[in-house]
């Protein structure tokens, strides 16, 4: 797997060989979708290491409101990272999803602060994006060889 761009630029990555590994699974065997689950997770586990990290420098409930999950069917598959609403309503600002500067009562007076969002999930993605493409591509030649195309 080969970045069309660097991670970060507008005009995104090539997930091809992501895509094809999650086209391909769909007509496996449920037990190989939880092998592959099972070689996602370690990788899921480390971006949100790193996310939980980011976001401990500056944040007590963030960290902790943090999730992931090997989601290999439905019409978003891949590693999902949450951040739980319950626990960290701010979670979304801060990362940057809905603007890069966001604004907040000041201690809920009738004051209005604007603040600038401390992304930690992209963050983290991006500084694993190249292992990343290494061990996804090493789990798509485990299953071609699991299933008998390579």
């Amino acid at each position: 797997m080969t970045p069309q761009s660097p991670p970060g630029s507008d005009a995104g990555w090539d997930t091809t060989e992501v895509k094809a590994l999650v086209a391909g699974l769909s007509d496996l065997p449920d037990e190989l979708h939880r092998e592959v689950r099972k070689m996602l997770r370690p990788l899921g586990a480390d971006i949100l290491r790193t996310a939980t990290w980011n976001a401990a420098q500056w944040s007590q409930r963030i960290p902790r409101a943090l999730s992931m999950q090997v989601v290999l069917k439905g019409s978003r598959p891949g590693i999902v990272i949450r951040a739980s609403l319950a626990k960290a309503p701010h979670a979304r600002a801060y990362e940057g999803l809905v603007a890069d500067v966001f604004k907040h009562r000041l201690f809920g007076q009738d004051v209005w602060y604007t603040q600038p969002a401390r992304p930690f999930i992209l963050p983290a993605i991006e500084a694993s994006y190249p292992w990343l493409q290494t061990e996804v591509s090493n789990v798509l030649a485990t299953v071609h060889r699991r299933v008998g195309l390579a």
